[in-house]
């Protein structure tokens, strides 16, 4: 009789590889991995409405599961760059969910693209800014390539996040002033970060 590790449950949310990314079983991702035929990329559908569906990589990296994550970066045929229905990709979730091992795992893929772009023009550098993540803006601006001049779709630029946001903090815009590349000019109103700063009551 042959297992078929790939099955996925009625709702379209469960599957083997999605339960172990989800609960960091590794042995459980092993003996899958272990299987001939095991799908590495098998899509389940997002936990969120619209946000289509997600690889075990991704569930990994929304879970913070980093020993899961270190584990798939290294299967041949991972799907990197797959982006749900908002575009965004596992290390969009990693980023976002301040889940800085699961971002050092992901950086050591030298191919890995951390500009890319969600359906607002936010990068992963955007949303831990936005969400005040400060070891995953460290890691993530030390790497080479960082575009620190993008700007989302709605004219937004990094320093507004990093200081212009409820949950911005001074080690993050510290991060980013000791960074010669980084882009503190005005944003679309024209403000300096200094005058957002103050507009905004932020001492």
């Amino acid at each position: 009789m042959l297992l078929d590790v790939d099955v996925n449950t009625v709702s379209g949310r469960e599957s083997g590889l999605r339960i172990a990314a989800k609960e960091g079983f590794v042995e459980l991702l092993e003996f899958l991995l272990s299987q001939p035929k095991i799908n590495v990329n098998i899509k389940v559908a997002g936990y969120y409405s619209n946000s289509g569906q997600w690889t075990p990589l991704i569930v990994a990296c929304f879970h913070g599961k980093h020993e899961i994550v270190k584990r798939l970066v290294t299967v041949a045929n991972i799907d990197l760059t797959h982006k749900d229905g908002w575009g965004r990709t596992a290390q969009y979730y990693a980023a976002r969910g301040g889940h800085s091992e699961c971002v050092k795992a992901l950086a050591t893929v030298p191919s890995l693209d951390w500009n890319c772009r969600n359906n607002g023009g936010a990068t992963p550098l955007y949303l831990a800014l936005y969400n005040g993540r400060t070891e995953c803006v460290r890691i993530i601006a030390s790497l080479p390539g960082i575009d620190f001049a993008v700007k989302t779709d709605f004219g937004l630029i990094l320093a507004e996040v990093a200081v212009n946001r409820e949950k911005s903090n001074v080690e993050c815009v510290n991060i980013l002033a000791d960074i010669e590349a980084f882009n503190w000019n005005v944003d679309k109103n024209g403000d300096t970060p200094l005058m957002m700063t103050l507009k905004n009551g932020k001492k």
